[in-house]
């Protein structure tokens, strides 16, 4: 049996352990839901290729604002080489770029993440941040 947990000053997050054959393979998909991108809360995402050989993943943003008639939707493209861990410390920024500064609060948002090339295994995780507290929370499903 293991353990871990990530801490900081103000708070930490429980890191749980995963099984060495974890990870989303080729044309598997995982979806992220209720995801904020605001003043309030920050939210970073990223993937851990566990596998030991390269992947290629697309990480797709669903930006549905509820008055509004469409869904916005993005996507972006990450190759992870065997072992490698990327790590995204702003969600809509790393999407939009500059433009974030320019766009308020976003709640509900969803993180579709798909392994579209290779033969590596890929865990993704969502980490959110209470800006008020620095409490952190790890996502992995």
């Amino acid at each position: 049996m293991a353990t871990a947990r990530s801490r900081n000053a103000a708070g930490g997050s429980a890191v749980p352990v995963l099984a060495a054959t974890a990870g989303l393979r080729l044309g598997q998909t995982q979806i992220f839901t209720a995801l904020d991108d605001s003043s309030s809360f920050r939210t970073g995402y990223g993937f851990v290729e566990t596998a030991g050989a390269a992947a290629k993943v697309r990480a797709r943003i669903l930006i549905d604002d509820s008055n509004a008639l469409v869904t916005a939707v993005t996507d972006r493209t990450y190759t992870l080489a065997p072992r490698q861990q990327i790590y995204l410390p702003e969600l809509l920024r790393s999407f939009a770029g500059d433009l974030r500064d320019e766009l308020g609060d976003f709640h509900a948002l969803i993180l579709e993440i798909e392994v579209t090339e290779g033969t590596g295994a890929v865990v993704p995780f969502i980490i959110a941040t209470d800006e008020g507290t620095g409490d952190t929370s790890l996502r992995l499903q």
